[in-house]
């Protein structure tokens, strides 16, 4: 079996502070079967891995390392970061010379934002967060550069 897989499976224990005794009761299995999923020596059942997830853990995060560990911050919003993903997205317009288009800020800032999961292990992590927001920045002045040498090609609006 994997071993990171264990790994990340010790880290939630870790983030709840339980003993292996303790993680093992609070999902009804044996000690030692605790044990061995943190050794590496067995995958966790998709029961245990259910019975983790209602503990407020991620199954995306601890089968694959994508996305936030915790539930809990998959469903909130961090305004702040919106706000400056906002900002980032009027920024790279600026930079390209183009106008943006009212109420479009928002959208691409929510893109860039509902982006970052996949691409950050740790939201938490304020490097990781502004290395991905600096990808996220080019990727948006590529795609408006494309856009401006190919004009006529990109969708308008009906008035």
């Amino acid at each position: 079996m994997d071993e990171a897989l264990g790994r990340r499976l010790r880290a939630i224990r870790d983030e709840m502070r339980f003993t292996q005794k303790e993680m093992a009761a609070a999902l009804g299995m044996s000690a030692r079967g605790w044990q061995e999923i943190e050794k590496g020596s067995n995958p966790p059942s998709g029961e245990t891995l259910l019975k983790i997830a209602a503990l407020g853990f991620s199954p995306t995060w601890i089968l694959l390392e994508q996305g936030p560990m915790r539930l809990a911050d998959a469903s909130s919003v961090d305004a702040d970061l919106l706000e400056r993903l906002d900002r980032v997205v009027q920024s790279c317009y600026r930079e390209a010379g183009q106008v943006l288009p009212a109420g479009k800020s928002a959208g691409e800032a929510a893109t860039m934002y509902n982006a970052l999961p996949t691409m950050v292990r740790d939201l938490s992590d304020d490097r990781e967060v502004e290395l991905a927001v600096e990808q996220l920045a080019h990727r948006l002045k590529r795609r408006l550069a494309e856009a401006a040498a190919a004009p006529g090609t990109g969708k308008r609006e009906a008035s």
